[in-house]
Order: structure tokens, then sequence, then C-alpha cells
């Protein structure tokens, strides 16, 4: 059983006792509605008030709602909710344990070692560029030029210029920029720090 089940369960035989005690005559139908709306929102906010912490996000969509929830409505949404946390909770585990035995099952064809499969065997494809361990930062420093132009809001990307290709793309930046106002911005250069060209 769940935890806003037992609360509003709760909640309700109290609110029951308190209206057995209640000694309150209407007037005319009107009053007796309006009284009646005014006790049902006190106890939604009765109701929110005394849940957990975690349903923090909740209490402010439920008070948020136009119209004004019932507390029924109130209390099926929080009742929703945990059922939802309470079956993602129950099958993460799940998911995380078949992914890594199935892992732990495979064997490469190729070298004969755990946990890879031919298609991603280091030995026979190569380390990926951007590795794991020792040399996974070693590898030369990559990243993009890019160009922003406020007046269109246009972003290029290039990478793998030449000298040659970028001193012709400073002269037409430089164009550009003296004509349309354009700024750049220049992030790590892709090239080796004894062919690197400053400003």
């Amino acid at each position: 059983m769940s935890f806003t089940f037992e609360y509003f369960s709760e909640l309700s035989s109290l609110w029951q006792e308190l209206d057995y005690y209640q000694d309150f005559q209407a007037q005319c139908a009107d009053d007796a509605v309006l009284i009646q709306n005014m006790i049902e929102k006190e106890r939604v906010y009765d109701f929110l008030a005394g849940l957990n912490s975690e349903f923090d996000q909740l209490r402010v969509q439920v008070i948020g709602r136009s119209p004004f929830p019932s507390l029924e409505e109130a209390h099926s949404y929080i009742q929703q909710e945990e059922t939802r946390r309470s079956a993602m909770l129950y099958f993460a585990p799940l998911r995380n344990q078949s992914n890594a035995s199935d892992k732990d099952q495979l064997i490469c064809d190729y070298c004969g070692k755990p946990r890879h499969s031919k298609e991603t065997c280091w030995k026979l494809h190569g380390r990926p560029a951007r590795g794991r361990g020792k040399r996974a930062n070693s590898t030369k420093a990559q990243a993009n030029v890019v160009e922003t132009v406020d007046s269109s809001k246009e972003t290029v990307s290039v990478a793998n210029l030449s000298p040659d290709e970028i001193q012709h793309f400073r002269q037409l930046l430089s164009q550009f920029n003296s004509s349309s106002g354009a700024t750049s911005n220049f992030v790590k250069s892709d090239l080796e720090p004894e062919e690197d060209w400053r400003w």
C-alpha cells in the first residue's frame, strides 16, 4: 500500500469525524455550496501540506491548476505520480543488471578478450579518437573555428584548415568585420603546437 493512499485515508477519516461534529446550518443553498467549496479547498491545502518533500514540484503543479482541483483530483494526481515513480525505481535496477550481465557474457571473436565484440575490438579497429584510460587526453587538441554573425544569427563551423586557408579566411573575415560588424569567436586550434599561429 502506498504512502499517499494511507495518508489520504487517515485524513479522510479525520475529516469525516470533524464533519460529524460540525453544527452548521446554512440559510440558503448558495451558502451551503460556498461553504462546501471553501472547506474542500482548505482540505486540498491540508493534504498537499502534509506530503513529503519529494512531492514539492507536484504540490506546486496541483495548486497552479485552473480551475482549482477538487480533493479527489488532487489525490488522484499525486497517487498517479507516486505509482509512476515506484515503477521507475523498480524497473531501473533490473534494466541496469541486464545490461551489465549482457556485457559480461560478451567475448571478442578476434582477440578472445571479454566484455566487447569483434565490431568494437580496439586491436582490430584501433582505439577511438576519444579513447578511455591514460591516452584519453593526450591526443591532438581538437576544436572548431566558429564565426557568429550578429545580424543574421548564423553559426558556421570549420575544422582542419591548412595555414594558407586560415590566412585566406582571416583576410575574408577582416573584410567582413569592417563592412558588417560581425564578431568572431575562436576556440582551441586544431593544429599541433609547433604549427600554431597567432593573431
